[in-house]
């Protein structure tokens, strides 16, 4: 019954899932999506870095989810009611050559070069907390089964000793670059 769930609760938000059990799913172009995939990862006992993070989800065609609305941020969240993460690395970084780099606010930028026309930060996010010794937090993270569901975390490049515990990847659906959804 689970899985009916999951597939009813994905068709509402607009979201194909792929698979009896897998975590990959769909917001499609015709529900109004980008047509893009998503996929939660989690550590499972590893600690990676946002960097190895990062280059995972290159290894395979993709790279760290880049959620640039509040409808692909839910749409998702919605689609993968079962993820079981509880905060996961997304493809956003704090560029300290921005034009518009300074703390805590300033620099921040998709993977992907898409523009930052939306954020969804936590409360008193981001904090640049820099009582750590990596002298700030310039990597983020989507909240999912911790604080503000759906709200952005600045954080530290690893999750040593945190309740972070994954990543989310993210594919186009134009796998080879023609420009047609494949």
């Amino acid at each position: 019954m689970r899985q009916v769930e999951r597939i009813v609760a994905a068709a509402l938000a607009g979201v194909v899932v792929s698979g009896a059990a897998a975590q990959k799913v769909q917001w499609r172009t015709e529900d109004g999506g980008n047509g893009h995939w998503y996929e939660a990862v989690s550590f499972k006992g590893d600690v990676l870095s946002w960097e190895d993070s990062q280059s995972r989800a290159e290894e395979i065609g993709g790279h760290l989810a880049t959620f640039t609305s509040e409808a692909e941020t839910f749409g998702y969240l919605s689609a993968d009611p079962d993820v079981n993460l509880s905060e996961a690395w997304i493809g956003l970084f704090q560029n300290f050559a921005a034009p518009d780099f300074q703390e805590p606010g300033g620099g921040w930028e998709w993977v992907t070069e898409e523009p930052l026309d939306w954020t969804n930060w936590d409360s008193n996010e981001p904090s640049n907390s820099t009582n750590n010794e990596f002298g700030g937090e310039h990597w983020g993270t989507l909240r999912i089964n911790f604080g503000t569901r759906g709200a952005w975390n600045d954080y530290v490049p690893d999750f040593a000793g945190g309740a972070r515990n994954g990543y989310i990847i993210e594919w186009s659906a134009d796998c080879n670059g023609d420009g047609i959804v494949d």
